[in-house]
């Protein structure tokens, strides 16, 4: 075997769950399922008032299904940290791992993004651009490995921890960085996997996004 076979043997990942939150279905089946019907997650905003933008329409997420959180989560949580949970929640159940049953040090999560939290960092700004009190807290939700501390965090996985940022790459940039490729020890990587077909891997949907040339 050549050196460079070794190298492809060592770096082998098996993907053995998905999870997806999209503006066309938040879970693998629901969004299969719309994707192959032709249904278009592009509809006028909601999450704040596009009236002043050109831009009035976005495949903006619309309800997401996070009962399993409660209600002190989804406040101190941002709607991306939501998203993240979700689709790792449901990658795992596929996965079929049993975390009551692997040791949680060998169990990592690596995501790829670009940001996270937009919304509330644009609302601290927003309130103290008016001199209105707002929560500094909120602004730790916009970086990009908020999502994966939550993940790691919900999960008890206390492996290793990356978030790789390399715009429209980040999701396959993810895979390629599997740890089990070259410590042969069981790996969980999570993200939002549908990103990875859409061109981004973070979707923004925000007033910044908004005043875009590019939309």
């Amino acid at each position: 075997m050549s050196e460079s076979d070794e190298v492809a043997e060592r770096r082998r990942v098996v993907v053995t769950g998905l999870g997806a939150v999209t503006s066309i279905g938040t879970s693998v089946s629901e969004f299969w399922k719309n994707l192959l019907d032709g249904v278009c997650g592009i509809r006028p905003l909601s999450l704040f008032d596009p009236s002043s933008y050109r831009t009035q329409t976005a495949a903006e997420v619309r309800e997401i299904p996070d009962a399993f959180l409660s209600a002190a989560d989804k406040r101190r949580m941002s709607r991306a940290d939501r998203m993240g949970l979700l689709a790792a929640q449901e990658a795992l159940t596929q996965a079929g791992l049993d975390l009551a049953r692997e040791d949680p040090t060998r169990i990592g999560v690596i995501l790829g993004g670009g940001t996270s939290g937009l919304l509330d960092s644009e609302e601290v700004y927003g309130k103290w651009l008016r001199n209105q009190p707002a929560r500094p807290s909120r602004v730790l939700n916009h970086l990009p490995d908020a999502i994966t501390d939550r993940v790691a965090q919900r999960f008890g996985l206390e492996g290793v921890k990356s978030t790789i940022t390399t715009a429209c790459s980040s999701a396959a940039s993810r895979i390629a960085a599997n740890p089990s490729a070259s410590t042969k020890a069981p790996s969980v990587t999570a993200c939002r996997w549908a990103k990875s077909i859409t061109g981004r891997t973070h979707g923004t949907c925000d007033e910044i996004a908004t005043t875009s040339s590019r939309l």
